[in-house]
């Protein structure tokens, strides 16, 4: 979801708004506004991806900003491997609604309670042996089994039954600079 039409697509969805076949973020907003009537949460994993992303622009991060302080019942949730100002500076697209985030949460590793039970409410319909393979082959860190989880979730919707989610799942790991959790 790495361009803004996208992410409004799969928002609206989600959200179950009503909206054109084609909503921008001005319309976005306006079906916010008069839509949005319970308190709702955006929540935005992996957001240094969405910074690394050149069609998420410096408009784009104004507009989710505007959002937020204009939008009644609407807040935002975001991950990060790293402080979220900083991925901003870095990626050259600063803008106000980084600076909203005040609290900060420094997840360590699981248990390995935690880490199958993460994996099992993450995986409902999953193999044991896939299961076993994200547990035993990783560390418990969410991010890293987040991601597995993930690569094997597409694999699944695309009814792909071979390794290859294996694979990616891993280079994401490698792409995300994470290989030294594993």
């Amino acid at each position: 979801m790495c361009e803004p039409n996208i992410l409004v697509r799969e928002v609206v969805q989600q959200l179950k708004l009503t909206a054109p076949d084609f909503c921008d973020l001005i319309c976005f907003s306006n079906l916010l506004k008069t839509q949005l009537k319970i308190p709702t949460i955006i929540m935005m994993d992996e957001i240094g991806a969405g910074l690394r992303a050149p069609k998420l622009d410096k408009a784009f991060w104004h507009n989710m900003r505007y959002f937020a302080g204009h939008i009644a019942n609407l807040c935002f949730l975001v991950t990060s491997i790293e402080p979220i100002q900083k991925l901003a500076k870095n990626a050259d697209k600063p803008s106000p609604f980084f600076n909203m985030f005040g609290q900060m949460l420094t997840l360590n590793a699981f248990t390995k309670n935690e880490a199958i039970e993460f994996v099992d409410h993450f995986i409902l319909n999953g193999s044991i042996e896939d299961k076993a393979w994200i547990l035993e082959t990783r560390s418990s860190w969410p991010i890293l089994l987040q991601i597995l989880c993930d690569e094997y979730l597409r694999a699944l919707e695309k009814e792909e039954i071979d390794d290859t989610w294996k694979i990616k799942g891993l280079k994401r790991i490698e792409v995300n600079g994470l290989q030294h959790l594993l």
